[in-house]
């Protein structure tokens, strides 16, 4: 008759089975196997409430004494909590389940009731807490039978050390074997040296005992119970090397990190200097630590055991570089094929992008064969373990900083490391600090009034000379050093590079700018109405790829040509300019800070965008001052009052600075310099708006005023000149197209309300379709480019506001048809 052991039991029963629990639980906080977050601590546990999940068959009978177990499922409360920063959280506990396994007994009775019930061990019972799909899953799946053959002969071996929860008439297990396993955990990963890993396992084993009473009878049972195994693999063979070493009764599981995390841990940036010095070291580069010379890269590779190799990467030349750690197919560019062709590489193996070898400085080729040498170096461990789940496939980099390849997406931080460490071998922290030190000082003694600013770009290109690099390296180089300064120098933004400029300590984070290209301004402006507002009113201009005040304090070349900061404003941008926070494209909710060396280069960051800081949305102020600056042109051309010379004189004079070393006479002719100068710029341009009635007169009219003849507008606007003809003869009846107009108001560089007026006297009205937007924005900000830059920017913008509308209609499209 088989025994329904769950009907035996009792409230009194299950009573003293939770007491006991409570107390064990209390008693061992340590031994639970308990799943909780990394911010809570397991200082103590406390039973909350207890159920019965099951009660299997009886495991052993003798007369009437019986033994069984029963299976609970506990709710504990466990804490305290710490927040991220390691504070502790009061009253703020943390709740999870765990299951256990009670071994019980007691004495049958004639009406099938159950006395004399003891408890008589607790065993925790594992659950299975890995993915199928996951790399534990892997290693599980893969070595499931290593790991059955070595615990079968332990149990075999071992019959008498099983702790098995026996009758208590058993005096002796004669023998034991292995009938069932089931693998539910594993965990404890511990990097070991090479390619080798260790990590434990937790198995649940049925065993078949065979065991000797005191009276000497042989009685066969069956029992489950709980061993952890300590493994051993390697990750280059794909964990075919593996092995068990010790075998633990009793499940003990501790961490249950990925092995991810154990080989390849997250690193300070602080420790980035100490692992350069070391990798220095153990390569043979140890002169270069406090010696200012070129580190070698091919040397490098040669002795990491590497071979360097230039081919074309991509048709797009949106890699870099790619270094192969197995031998496998790759797919390389031909461009007399036009076509992407897959070839044999063997591992070890570093490509270079011929393309970008032909285009980019020496500088950034040894950049990138370092920064490849050092995936190597750290992160090859890390990749055997990925390739588990993504298969063999280079580790590729990208133009943007980032990486191509779906083994990447499981290495998270290898590119920044990478990215982070290069530089910091190449110019090592000894070495360089002293000499940019040196440097500086040189070029303080032979200008002492000059800027630091200003002392800086000789030093930057005498520095990556001395060390092989790019100016840009350099350039973030000096500000891990300790010098700031170099933030706001050699900045390159739409195909030149801007006169430095400085602020004040703390003015900038990490992630933001002062400066803007003109497509990613076309698109902020597109998107933001507030930056619509500041530079629709006038308030702000665009000058040098800042967005600044609009006041002659700030800005200068009011009355045509190309606006530039003055030499106040350059000094002090943080005083006078919108400052911009870049982000990776997308929703709000995918917005994340960048490395700085992707914010100050993102010609090629096509993920790259530029939020306005909302902080800095209202106008600069100067210290002290609480009220708006004023702006002189603000309203001129819109038929407001325009503001009489005294009122200006009295405003510019208001904001001379205390901080000017110009002496009183010498500013006042200053002030009145620049006064006369708005003055009559607004005067001129009103006058003109007057006199603009039909459009092939205003034409001509506005090219002799700008002093130009028909051949120079036309080299000037890059319209035929058959073209501009037709424009301004009377007699032509050919009609005139929109893009024709803007070509000539950016070649007779006309202030944007004279644009306007011409484009309106041609019969033209600008929309808000991308390529009127573009127009619009381009006569607003950047007319005193020449026509080919302007032409440029005018299809880069169109392309990326199309490209934006499109990414949102087509997100709208998916947003109704998920409502549907």
């Amino acid at each position: 008759m088989v025994l329904n052991t769950e009907a035996l039991l009792r409230d009194e029963h299950i009573n003293k089975i939770t007491a006991i629990l409570k107390s064990f639980v209390f008693s061992n906080p340590e031994r639970l196997h308990l799943h909780v977050p990394q911010e809570v601590s397991v200082e103590y546990a406390k039973l909350k409430n207890v159920t019965v999940s099951g009660v299997p068959p009886v495991i052993w009978q003798s007369g009437s004494r019986i033994g069984f177990d029963v299976e609970l499922s506990a709710v504990i409360i466990t804490g305290p909590r710490y927040d991220t920063d390691g504070t502790l959280i009061p009253d703020c506990i943390w709740e999870c389940r765990q299951t256990f396994v009670v071994s019980c007994s007691g004495t049958l009775s004639k009406d099938m009731a159950l006395d004399d019930f003891r408890v008589r061990t607790i065993r925790i019972k594992p659950e299975k807490r890995y993915q199928d799909d996951s790399i534990w899953g892997i290693i599980i799946h893969t070595h499931q039978d290593a790991v059955k053959a070595a615990l079968s002969a332990y149990i075999s071996a071992h019959p008498d050390a099983l702790r098995l929860p026996s009758p208590p008439w058993v005096e002796k297990t004669e023998g034991a074997s292995l009938r069932g396993l089931d693998i539910t955990w594993a965990g404890n990963a511990e990097d070991k040296p090479g390619m080798d890993i260790g990590f434990e396992i937790v198995a649940a084993a049925e065993i078949s005992a065979t065991e000797r009473s005191k009276k000497g009878s042989l009685q066969t049972n069956v029992y489950q119970q709980w061993f952890t195994l300590k493994c051993h693999a390697n990750l280059e063979e794909s964990l075919q090397d593996f092995s068990v070493g010790a075998i633990f009764i009793e499940a003990v599981t501790r961490s249950e990190d990925s092995p991810m995390e154990v080989i390849l841990p997250f690193v300070l940036e602080r420790q980035l200097e100490r692992d350069a010095l070391k990798v220095l070291k153990e390569f043979g580069f140890g002169q270069c630590i406090h010696t200012p010379q070129v580190l070698d890269p091919d040397l490098l590779a040669q002795r990491m055991g590497l071979t360097i190799q230039y081919r074309h990467l991509s048709k797009e030349k949106r890699v870099f570089g790619a270094v192969f750690m197995d031998d496998c197919e790759a797919a390389f560019y031909r461009p007399n094929e036009d076509a992407m062709v897959q070839e044999n590489v063997r591992a070890g193996t570093i490509i270079v992008d011929e393309q970008a070898s032909q285009t980019r400085p020496i500088g950034s080729i040894n950049n990138t064969i370092v920064h490849e040498c050092l995936h190597w170096h750290r992160h090859r461990k890390a990749y055997y373990l990925a390739r588990l789940i993504a298969g063999r496939q280079p580790i590729s980099c990208l133009v943007d900083g980032g990486m191509a390849g779906g083994v990447t997406d499981r290495l998270p931080g290898i590119e920044w490391q990478a990215n982070a460490l290069a530089p910091k071998i190449q110019m090592p922290y000894p070495a360089f600090k002293k000499k940019a030190k040196e440097l500086i000082r040189l070029q303080r003694q032979s200008a002492p009034d000059m800027p630091t600013i200003d002392l800086l770009p000789p030093v930057i290109a005498v520095l990556a000379d001395l060390f092989g690099v790019s100016k840009l390296a350099v350039k973030i180089r000096l500000l891990e050093v300790g010098y700031p300064e170099a933030r706001g120098v050699l900045e390159y933004v739409d195909g030149r590079y801007l006169r430095p400029y400085a602020f004040a300590p703390g003015a900038l984070e990490k992630n933001q700018t002062f400066t803007i290209s003109a497509v990613e301004l076309a698109q902020l402006y597109d998107e933001s109405e507030e930056l619509r507002k500041c530079l629709q009113s006038g308030e702000y201009t665009v000058v040098e790829s800042h967005v600044c005040l609009n006041d002659p304090r700030y800005v200068f070349g009011l009355g045509g040509g190309m606006p530039m900061l003055t030499e106040y404003a350059r000094l002090h941008v943080d005083e006078c300019c919108l400052k911009f926070a870049a982000v990776w494209g997308g929703t709000k909710d995918e917005w994340k800070s960048l490395n700085l060396d992707v914010v100050m280069c993102r010609i090629d960051a096509l993920q790259v965008r530029l939020r306005l800081v909302e902080k800095a949305i209202s106008s600069p102020t100067r210290k002290g001052e609480t009220e708006k600056v004023w702006s002189p042109l603000k309203g001129a051309y819109s038929g407001a009052e325009t503001e009489t010379k005294d009122n200006i004189v009295n405003i510019m004079t208001k904001f001379a600075s205390k901080e000017d070393n110009t002496s009183g006479n010498n500013k006042n002719d200053i002030v009145d310099d620049i006064v006369e100068e708005i003055v009559v710029h607004i005067q001129l341009i009103s006058e003109k708006l007057k006199e603009l009635h039909s459009f092939k007169p205003a034409l001509d009219n506005l090219r002799r005023w700008r002093g130009l003849t028909q051949e120079k507008l036309s080299e000037k606007s890059d319209v035929s000149l058959r073209k501009l003809q037709d424009c301004l003869s009377p007699k032509s009846k050919k009609s005139i197209q929109l893009d024709t107009v803007v070509y000539l108001c950016i070649g007779l560089q006309l202030p944007y309300e004279l644009s306007r007026r011409l484009i309106e006297l041609a019969g033209f009205a600008l929309t808000v379709s991308p390529k009127h937007l573009a127009y619009d924005f381009v006569l607003r900000s950047y007319s005193s480019y020449n026509i080919f830059e302007c032409k440029k920017l005018i299809a880069s913008i169109e392309q990326g506001l199309s490209d934006k509308r499109e990414i949102e209609e087509n997100s709208k499209n998916k947003s109704a048809n998920f409502e549907r």
